[in-house]
């Protein structure tokens, strides 16, 4: 449909583009005589009644909130075909991902105008009750002045979020739990990991890995495919502003607390991240001239990139028998959510002349892969929050090298089929005597 009207009150004057949930129109409002830009559903949403009973309630929210850095919502309804639309004012502006990818990085001054803005209406949103789900740069469009600064910053797709997470997670149950829902890049550990019930703490993290892509021209994971992308998101730490280029101290620990692992761990309001990177501003702007040099980032980037910086950290040694050279000891790590279980690894295999590491938190697991170099990781099957089963596929895919054992007290045929299917090294039997624990761990440790 590229001419005609729409419900009877909307004359299309052009296709702006199509996609997975629908297709988008510049169009005139007959009555009004203002341009739009109108999105009509796709066939399968539309008669998706569970979905639409969703939508409505969202748009109607929607329809209220307002903030002057997002385009409005102004009307949802149905066509006389029975497709559900959405309209929302145009939104005019240069795409950030399309500036990144053009200018390069920008300076700290910018980055922080930038994402000040962004957060102002992420806040606004959660005050309302809105989680946008999907913040990146390409949903950012940037108004800028005569001297090329940051005008007015837009965030948008607040109206279009939930239907792509709706595709998705029709897709995810079609496909299994390997399919995620989001974009990768930019989605929070807990999205990363399949978490059903995400909070706007995902949105600051997301905020995070975009101010980190302005300030240094590069996203902070990306994987050589979908599955190592979640794998980072979920358990490597991001790296440093310092391996793109020279940042002051106190801006690294803005960008390090948005990203942090855990919820807990981040920024518990975008007003608080705002917050921080005004006073940033602020130092910046009372800098003289002749020091501004040191808090505005190089021109020229370290020459190593972030694929080749990581290169040499990989915790994982090509043959675990060679571990015992010299004072060199096997890392072990022990996930498991039982405590009592936890303490009994840890001391056989403490006793065994293992250097052994415990947690109960898979968010935490990136920490002593990466940070202590892990030889073998011991994982139990029914973890709250992502199995053993999944850590270890996601791991795998990565990190071949790197040995997983299965540990749970679920049956043995079971067990072994989940070993089996997760491509994991072994497993082992909680019902087992902790001796036989043992045992099995050092065949493993020793295989070659």
């Amino acid at each position: 449909m590229t001419q005609g009207t729409i419900a009877g009150k909307y004359k299309i004057l052009e296709k702006i583009g199509a996609g997975g949930t629908g297709t988008v129109y510049k169009v005139l409002h007959l009555d009004l005589g203002v341009e739009y830009a109108l999105k009509v559903l796709n066939r399968e949403l539309s008669l998706d009644s569970t979905f639409i009973d969703q939508f409505k309630q969202e748009a109607e929210a929607l329809r209220q909130f307002s903030h002057p850095n997002t385009p409005q919502l102004r009307d949802f309804g149905r066509t006389g075909e029975g497709d559900y639309y959405i309209t929302m004012d145009l939104g005019e502006g240069r795409n950030l991902s399309d500036i990144i990818a053009e200018d390069g990085p920008s300076p700290v001054s910018l980055s922080l105008e930038i994402i000040i803005q962004v957060l102002d209406v992420v806040q606004a949103a959660h005050n309302f009750g809105i989680v946008h789900r999907d913040i990146k740069s390409s949903n950012v469009l940037i108004r800028e002045d005569v001297y090329g600064r940051p005008e007015r910053v837009l965030l948008l797709d607040f109206g279009t979020a939930l239907l792509r997470e709706h595709l998705e997670r029709k897709e995810v149950s079609k496909k299994g739990e390997e399919s995620c829902i989001g974009t990768p890049a930019y989605m929070s550990p807990e999205q990363a990991a399949g978490e059903h019930i995400i909070d706007w703490r995902s949105d600051i993290y997301s905020c995070g890995v975009v101010l980190y892509e302005i300030l240094t021209g590069r996203l902070p994971f990306e994987g050589e495919d979908l599955v190592e992308t979640l794998v980072m998101q979920v358990m490597k730490p991001a790296p440093p502003l310092s391996s793109a280029g020279e940042f002051p101290e106190y801006l690294e620990r803005i960008v390090r607390k948005a990203l942090e692992k855990k919820p807990g761990d981040r920024y518990q309001s975008a007003e608080e991240f705002k917050q921080d990177c005004i006073e940033v501003l602020k130092r910046i702007s009372a800098v003289s001239s002749k020091d501004l040099s040191k808090v505005i980032r190089r021109d020229t980037l370290v020459s190593n990139n972030l694929s080749g910086s990581y290169k040499s950290l990989s915790p994982v040694e090509s043959k675990l028998d060679l571990v015992n050279r010299g004072e060199e000891r096997v890392k072990v790590l022990c996930i498991d959510d039982d405590l009592s279980i936890l303490n009994i690894l840890e001391y056989i295999l403490n006793n065994a002349g293992y250097q052994t590491f415990i947690t109960a938190d898979f968010s935490s697991v990136h920490n002593f892969i990466f940070g202590e170099g892990v030889n073998l990781l011991i994982a139990d099957v029914n973890m709250p929050g992502l199995s053993g089963v999944k850590i270890c596929k996601l791991l795998k895919r990565s990190m071949p090298e790197l040995k997983i054992v299965l540990f749970s007290n679920i049956n043995e045929r079971e067990l072994e089929a989940a070993a089996r299917e997760s491509g994991a090294d072994g497993w082992i039997s909680k019902f087992s005597k902790p001796s036989d624990w043992l045992e099995a761990i050092q065949r493993i440790v020793s295989s070659v």
